[in-house]
């Protein structure tokens, strides 16, 4: 306990003084989060991120417009959320700064199981994070526009101490300047959150989600979307009257080690994970209609060319219907993982590899219900249901056989995790078939929001949940109670994962 004291006083320390040097300097604001993510997930260490989470909000049938077509700033090939601009504050730090300044703190514990198959190491039983962050787009000029979104974060584990420096990331997670060439033509180029998709538990078409991650603030999509590393790219958004067009390519950067100024991992920037491929991708949404939006989209890099659609249609005031496809030239979780980390070739192939690509499917179908009026009055009530289908994925018989390996010691447990590794890695379901649901109930009382997820496997009804209270403090600070468990037999997708429950309490606030 002595050394835990003593890491809890030092990361105190540091705290105060990057608030200090980061506020003196307007540099760097913050936003809530929780453990830290490795640069690469090690192949012997499972990660409850196998698992992919959701979006906040409902599916619409509005079509996301580029800058020129709706003057509200950039927008990357996906959406780009509200909650990027700048607040209007009459404040007079505000006045000052172009970009929202945000701070915050989050608290987070887990609670641990022996899974049977051995994951060869334990995660912390707690870790506490301290971020500041600078994010916003600001207008430079009547055609130019600058987005950023920057974070320096410090952080204590439980079990190591703590030292800002080898504790402290500055993440340059989205910089970029956006020029209204035209009127029909804006220009992009720099690190951009490029986001596609209207499901909102799994996004086959959101190309760019794989080792994006750098910290794990909750299993919920919407927050790993808004939350993780941007591609450096140079595109181009064509639109008119009757359709929009996106155009890009991904610039690659395989050789860089991620690191910015030094080789310190502090100013590491993560480019040879984002950037580790050069790519070209198009995606065009016609326009016209007020209740069905469609969109279809092609992706390209070398050995890997793709093609997929998305449909949402209104069908009545309270329900939206949506699906997402895409189709890939690609390997296998099995074969990408067996590729990296080596598996026995029985094992491997009783896993169902094949050793090669090949064009696989991901389909998310699903529906959204907002609860009419007469139900909840003018409160916001909604529950949201998908189905997930991964063809990448493990089968029933696939799922069965990894356990079978793990128990038997036909394989070691470091090979065997790193199949659920990559699938964290890639941020894709483990398993070929998924069901998700969500329930949002906002404004439960005045400034009070709930919410619940679930990923939940048919293959053997295990089920991974998460709840969340969210509550306005003060005039601009959030507070915000997380907590989840992961439930199911031993031999089964979500029962045997390390940790079945834990929970986070985080507190932010916006300048």
């Amino acid at each position: 306990m002595p050394g835990s004291c003593n890491s809890l006083r030092r990361f105190a320390a540091a705290s105060v003084l990057a608030v200090a040097l980061i506020w003196s300097t307007q540099g760097v604001g913050a936003q809530t989060g929780a453990p830290d993510l490795p640069p690469d997930v090690p192949p012997d260490l499972p990660s409850l991120d196998a698992f992919p989470p959701t979006r906040r909000s409902a599916p619409t049938a509005e079509p996301s417009l580029p800058p020129g077509a709706t003057g509200t700033g950039a927008t990357g090939a996906g959406e780009r959320s509200g909650g990027r601009e700048p607040a209007q504050s009459a404040g007079s730090v505000r006045s000052l700064v172009p970009f929202q300044l945000q701070t915050g703190t989050i608290l987070s514990l887990n609670g641990h199981r022996d899974p049977q198959v051995p994951t060869g190491e334990q995660g912390p039983d707690w870790t506490q994070r301290f971020d500041l962050r600078m994010v916003g787009h600001h207008s430079v000029s009547e055609r130019v526009g600058l987005l950023a979104n920057l974070r320096l974060r410090t952080q204590a584990k439980d079990g190591e101490d703590y030292r800002f420096g080898s504790a402290s990331h500055i993440d340059l997670q989205e910089l970029a300047v956006d020029v209204k060439a035209t009127d029909w033509l804006t220009v992009e180029a720099g690190r951009i959150n490029v986001r596609n998709g209207v499901a909102t538990g799994f996004n086959p078409t959101d190309w760019f989600k794989a080792d994006s991650l750098i910290v794990a603030d909750s299993f919920d999509t919407a927050d790993r979307r808004e939350d993780r590393l941007g591609t450096a790219v140079l595109q181009g958004v064509w639109h008119n009257e009757d359709a929009v067009l996106v155009t890009g390519y991904r610039v690659p950067m395989a050789g860089s080690t991620g690191t910015w100024l030094s080789d310190r991992s502090v100013f590491g920037q993560g480019f040879n994970r984002t950037n580790g491929r050069s790519a070209l991708y198009a995606k065009l949404t016609p326009l016209g209609s007020q209740n069905l939006s469609t969109t279809v989209n092609a992706f390209y890099e070398p050995g890997q060319p793709g093609v997929g659609a998305e449909v949402s249609g209104a069908v009545s005031e309270t329900l939206v219907l949506f699906a997402e496809w895409f189709a890939q030239h690609r390997r296998s979780l099995v074969d990408e993982s067996h590729r990296l980390v080596p598996l026995p070739l029985s094992v491997a192939d009783r896993l169902g590899a094949k050793g090669r690509r090949r064009l696989l499917h991901q389909v998310s179908v699903g529906a959204n219900w907002s609860l009419p009026a007469e139900i909840v009055g003018n409160k916001d009530v909604s529950l949201t249901a998908e189905y997930h289908y991964n063809q990448s994925g493990l089968s029933k018989g696939a799922m069965d056989a990894w356990f079978d390996a793990g128990l038997s010691g036909a394989a070691r447990p470091g090979p065997l995790w790193a199949v659920r590794g990559t699938a964290s890695r890639l941020q894709e379901p483990l398993s070929q078939h998924e069901l998700f649901f969500r329930f949002a109930y906002k404004d439960v009382v005045t400034d009070v929001d709930l919410g619940a997820i679930a990923f939940v496997s048919p293959q053997d009804g295990s089920a991974l949940v998460q709840a969340d209270v969210d509550v306005k403090v003060l005039v601009d600070g959030r507070l915000k109670f997380t907590a989840f468990t992961a439930t199911g037999r031993d031999r089964s997708v979500y029962g045997s994962l390390p940790s079945d429950y834990g929970c986070r309490v985080s507190l932010s606030y916006t300048f």
